[in-house]
């Protein structure tokens, strides 16, 4: 048996959902579609009884600013070298940088050797930056906050891009080896864009 976490953004505050099958499957709409307390529609926690869900209080100023805790003081609920896969879908995107590395360590405290973790970024990029200065990409990342770059300075959660260069050093800092190619997309031409992607395995 596989034993995955889906770690995604509702709303603006991470959703954990760790699944033990055999089978990856795309919950991603089913999940989001109604919310319940949990942020899990009802009648998806009935047809799905080997899935477990997990809420985590985190505090975020836009989104639920009274939560108990902040992003760089949570520690995941789940023990040591647990799970075979991560997948991390728009959650880095609403991070800035040490957030971003913090919760890259958690992931390597639960994750078994050899474990995939597959996660979505803004990269920032030459390329990307070229398509910001030519205004051609999907966002404005001019503001830049330590090692990220955000449009909006009051509210830099809202949206995030990680330098890239950054992003290899805290893989590689925490014992990810990152699969190339990174798959890219092109956010920096439309104004629609979808997300990079980056797989890595946790070596042993």
């Amino acid at each position: 048996m596989l034993c995955w976490m889906l770690v995604a953004d509702v709303e603006g505050s991470p959703f954990i959902c760790s699944i033990t099958w055999t089978v990856a499957v795309n919950i991603m709409d089913s999940i989001f579609a109604r919310n319940t307390s949990t942020g899990v529609p009802k009648k998806f926690l009935s047809q799905t009884p080997n899935f477990y869900f997990t809420h985590v209080d985190v505090r975020k100023k836009l989104y639920n600013s009274d939560g108990k805790f902040s992003l760089k003081e949570t520690l995941l609920p789940y023990p040591e070298r647990m799970f075979d896969v991560i997948w991390a879908h728009s959650l880095f995107t609403h991070m800035i940088f040490d957030e971003m590395e913090h919760y890259i360590a958690e992931f390597s405290r639960i994750m078994k050797g050899n474990g995939t973790l597959y996660a979505s970024y803004y990269l920032m990029n030459d390329v990307t930056a070229e398509g910001i200065s030519k205004r051609t990409a999907g966002f404005d990342f001019t503001n830049r906050v330590g090692e990220c770059f955000t449009f909006d300075t009051e509210n830099p959660e809202e949206g995030v891009a990680q330098s890239e260069s950054f992003v290899k050093r805290i893989y590689q800092k925490y014992g990810f080896s990152i699969i190339e190619p990174i798959h890219y997309s092109d956010w920096d031409k439309h104004t629609k864009p979808d997300q990079d992607f980056i797989i890595a395995d946790l070596i042993e």
